[in-house]
Order: structure tokens, then sequence, then C-alpha cells
């Protein structure tokens, strides 16, 4: 990535192992900006330069690291919410699942 956009820093999701402090550290010290803490999934949103993402991969605490780019909707099936209560379960193998295991005498509280 640094020979496509050198200089330019890069927007990642970097997923992390629970403890983000030497990940913040390393991030703030390799000249990147920690835009946000995600407190729902362990991540945080950063910009570091991009001869810096290799190293940033090899942090212990580092889990997944994704590029934060814009979620475009491709309206593939033009049915709003009907379509995606349809085609889910099938984008993720569900039936398969279901197959195995239905969750039968299973109790949510």
């Amino acid at each position: 990535m640094d020979e496509e956009h050198p200089g330019e820093p890069v927007p990642l999701i970097v997923q992390h192992d629970g403890t983000p402090d030497d990940l913040l550290a390393f991030v703030r010290e390799s000249g990147g900006v920690v835009e946000r803490e995600f407190h729902i999934v362990p991540a945080i949103d950063v910009e570091v330069p991009a001869s810096v993402i290799n190293r940033l991969a090899g942090q212990n605490d580092v889990e997944w690291i994704s590029l934060d780019a814009p979620v475009q909707s491709t309206d593939a099936g033009g049915g709003g919410a009907a379509y995606i209560s349809t085609a889910y379960p099938f984008s993720v193998n569900a039936p398969d699942a279901w197959r195995i295991a239905t969750g039968g005498g299973v109790t949510v509280a």
C-alpha cells in the first residue's frame, strides 16, 4: 500500500485483544492518529502512514486489520427489508447450519 499511496495516511479499523494501551501508544509513536475507540467490539479506528502497516500487523495485541472504507449498498435485491430477511440467511450459509441444529430446546432469558 505504501507504494501505491506513499506518505498518505491510511484509515484502518484495528481489532485488538481487549487491551489496547500498547497498541494506542504504537499508533501515536508511529505518526498515526487514533480517531475513535469502539467499546461494543474491541477495536480502534486509526489513520497511520502506509509504511507502518506491516509493523502494526505484527503487534501482539492486534487480532485483525481492515481498511476503513466507505460501505455502499449495491441494492442487489431492491426489495428493502423483505429482501434482507430472505437473503441474509443464505449469505451466511444458515441453511447448512439449520440442517445440523435448530436451537430447539434452548431457552434464552
